[in-house]
């Protein structure tokens, strides 16, 4: 039908959609869509569609016009990105921090920890210690030395590949209400944190730490 059309956009839908319509037989439509499928299964393949051969070939937009290794136009899907997480898995006494998430990014609606994103897999610890601090929380200076490493969880979205580190830190002191206030965080009981709607990501942590 020579449509140059892009097969992968959405936006091309309609127009494939139409121009099938038009050959439809009503009275015979599953017989039709069978035969579509088996004519693209074996006769016009997207590798190596059998041109010399094909029944149809006198009636093909594509074969008449020397475009059959043109059509049909479909874009390569764009490579997924990496996104590197560092969550700081605030807890006072039995309670943890967690936020929800606004529009703008992924997971919206959800709820997470308090989260740093940054262009490296890793975090040293001063740093790890420079974003509690602006967060307003002061570190239960009994608990830093035990220095466990901070678990590593992988997930893949249709588009990007996320990568999170969960730095688990234990406070002295609840965080202040301003702090709250402007970042969002909110302390949780774990009985709430189980009711609340979380990513896969973050219920995966939890399930790993419980």
């Amino acid at each position: 039908f020579g449509l140059h059309s892009d097969i992968a956009a959405p936006s091309s839908r309609k127009e494939f959609q139409a121009v099938a319509d038009t050959h439809l037989p009503p009275a015979h439509a599953a017989g039709f869509n069978q035969a579509i499928m088996e004519f693209g299964a074996l006769q016009c393949t997207p590798a190596k569609p059998d041109c010399l051969f094909c029944p149809v070939q006198t009636q093909c937009w594509a074969f008449q016009h020397g475009q059959v290794a043109l059509l049909p136009v479909k874009s390569k899907a764009k490579a997924a990105r990496t996104r590197f997480f560092h969550y700081f898995v605030l807890r006072h006494g039995e309670q943890l921090y967690l936020k929800e998430r606004l529009a703008g990014d992924i997971w919206q609606g959800l709820y997470d920890f308090a989260l740093a994103e940054t262009d490296a897999a890793d975090m040293p610890a001063a740093e790890v210690l420079r974003h509690v601090e602006a967060l307003g929380g002061v570190l239960d200076t009994r608990r830093v030395a035990e220095d466990r490493p901070a678990p590593t969880l992988k997930h893949v979205l249709s588009h990007q590949k996320l990568e999170a580190r969960f730095h688990a830190v234990e406070l002295a002191a609840a965080l202040p209400e301003p702090a709250l206030k402007d970042i969002g965080l909110r302390a949780y009981s774990a009985a709430e944190i189980e009711e609340l709607p979380k990513p896969v990501l973050i219920s995966n942590y939890l399930a790993k730490v419980s």
